[in-house]
């Protein structure tokens, strides 16, 4: 093999292959740091066992793509300004018990904070102020908890989130202005939910929201305009919700809706 083979080579495993990283914030024993594809770095905190709080990190000039929590890991309550000393754009802390998250838990990811994955966990309220300013925030994953009310202007602190995902939780009430500050949704999830009725103004400016999945609820009866001024919904999930009447003007504006599941209802 010729020498510029040979670091052709070299160079791509050094692209391909896990590295440790140069300079890392994770100080505390079980987390480390991983780069991948030389510019890409995550941390890594597993077998933590059972913790009040997240762990301490150290600040650096170090800008990570993600942090996972994971295998062993149990945390109580995400503590004001967690993340603070660190730039992350991903945090996953799924299936580690969490139940609460404080104020200021995210505090200093504000222009940071892309993705927040908090599903499988216990949490039982919305955490309305931890979300405040967090304006680069995209998706938020809440599914599999145990929320119960979705409170008025809840995603005021989140204007460009495209994605909320909170299937499988006891979510029985959602404020008709929980949405109404947020118009990039792309995707809104709340199957398997105790939902009854929704108030006609929930959905509304939503331009841009083209998933709606509301299967598994209690909702009897749909509101003659809770479908309207949605011009780009193309899937709506309204199956197993025990309708048994739906109007005949629900859809009158749904120009774009190519798929539309009413099954296992009493219409």
């Amino acid at each position: 093999m010729s020498t510029r083979s040979l670091l052709s080579s070299l160079l791509l495993l050094t692209l391909l292959v896990d590295c440790c990283c140069a300079e890392c914030s994770a100080i505390q024993e079980g987390c480390y740091c991983r780069r991948k594809y030389i510019f890409t770095t995550y941390i890594f905190c597993e077998g933590l066992g059972h913790s009040s709080g997240v762990p301490h990190f150290k600040k650096t000039n170090e800008t990570y793509q993600s942090i996972y929590f994971t295998k062993g890991t149990q945390i109580d309550t995400i503590h004001d300004g967690a993340f603070e000393n660190i730039r992350v754009a991903t945090i996953s802390m799924q299936g580690i018990g969490l139940r609460s998250i404080l104020p200021g838990a995210f505090r200093g990811l504000e222009n940071h904070l892309e993705e927040l994955h908090l599903q499988d966990n216990d949490l039982t309220v919305f955490p309305i102020e931890a979300l405040q300013g967090l304006v680069r925030l995209r998706y938020l994953g809440l599914e599999n908890n145990f929320l119960q009310v979705l409170p008025d202007e809840g995603l005021l602190g989140v204007p460009n989130l495209e994605y909320f995902v909170a299937f499988n939780n006891e979510i029985h009430d959602v404020h008709p202005g929980f949405f109404g500050k947020t118009f990039q949704l792309h995707g809104i999830h709340l199957s398997n939910n105790r939902i009854t009725q929704l108030n006609e103004r929930t959905f509304w400016m939503q331009n841009k929201l083209i998933d709606l999945e509301l299967s598994g609820n209690h909702l009897s009866n749909i509101s003659e305009g809770l479908f309207w001024n949605l011009p780009r919904l193309a899937r709506l999930d309204i199956s197993n919700c025990t309708i048994t009447e739906l109007p005949l003007k629900s859809f009158y504006y749904a120009y774009k809706l190519a798929y539309l599941d009413l099954s296992y209802n009493q219409i």
